[in-house]
């Protein structure tokens, strides 16, 4: 038997970095779509952050992933 992908029930919090490039994009509206909610990653740039958080189920979150900081505070809200 193989497995299918379902809807959950409540949402879940997806962490995507390259979020502003054409895949990470992809990437962010496929599982914004599949998943009711998605955090995405996108780096140090507001402009980038205020694109992405205009789709349905994406919120962006300003953030440098190689600042240990700023990965605990990820961590936190996971």
């Amino acid at each position: 038997m193989g497995s299918s992908l379902s809807r959950h029930t409540q949402p879940e919090n997806t962490f995507v970095t390259g979020a502003s490039c054409e895949i990470g994009r992809k990437i962010c509206e496929y599982l914004a779509d599949s998943i009711f909610f998605l955090v995405n990653i996108v780096g140090k740039k507001q402009s980038d952050i205020d694109k992405l958080s205009v789709i349905p189920n994406i919120e962006g979150i300003r953030m440098e992933v190689t600042d240990p900081e700023d990965i605990s505070r990820l961590v936190d809200l996971g």
